[in-house]
């Protein structure tokens, strides 16, 4: 998944957790000090959050910061450890 892809999950799991919540935009807005049209941009995918952003809107919305991103395959996590692994015995050599 790239950054662009990222933004854009990052802005529909906003929007769910905010419709989920029964809250408008500007609800939530004022709920993290932002103007409406921001939450908006963020929700598109438009704009991409910070953050201090992220932990005020998951604060708002009573769901762990973790909640805004998609999660990992068990390919890609072992791809990763396989590669930590190799680098790790490379060094110690």
């Amino acid at each position: 998944m790239d950054d662009r892809e990222i933004n854009k999950f990052v802005g529909m799991k906003i929007k769910e957790f905010r419709k989920n919540k029964k809250l408008t935009q500007q609800d939530l807005a004022d709920l993290v000090g932002v103007k409406n049209s921001a939450i908006s941009n963020y929700e598109q995918g438009i704009r991409i959050p910070k953050r201090d952003f992220l932990f005020r809107v998951a604060n708002a919305l009573g769901v762990s910061i973790d909640e805004f991103f998609p999660i990992q395959s068990e390919e890609t996590s072992s791809d990763r450890k396989s590669t930590r692994l190799n680098s790790s015995h490379e060094c110690q050599s």
